[in-house]
C-alpha cells in the first residue's frame, strides 16, 4: 500500500493505494465497509 493525497480548491482529500492490485481506501470506503448495506454513508463529490 501507498499513500496519496490530492489538494483541489484547498480540500486534500487522502488515501490508501495497493501497488499490486489498485484498490484503493480511504476513510469513506472503510468506515462503509463496516456498516449494514441500508445505513451506508455516500461520498462527497
Amino acid at each position: 500500500m501507498t499513500g496519496e493525497r490530492l489538494n483541489e480548491s484547498g480540500v486534500e482529500v487522502s488515501w490508501w493505494r495497493c501497488i499490486t492490485c489498485g484498490e484503493i481506501l480511504d476513510s469513506v470506503i472503510l468506515e462503509n465497509r463496516q456498516r449494514p448495506a441500508g445505513k451506508r454513508r455516500a461520498a462527497v463529490a
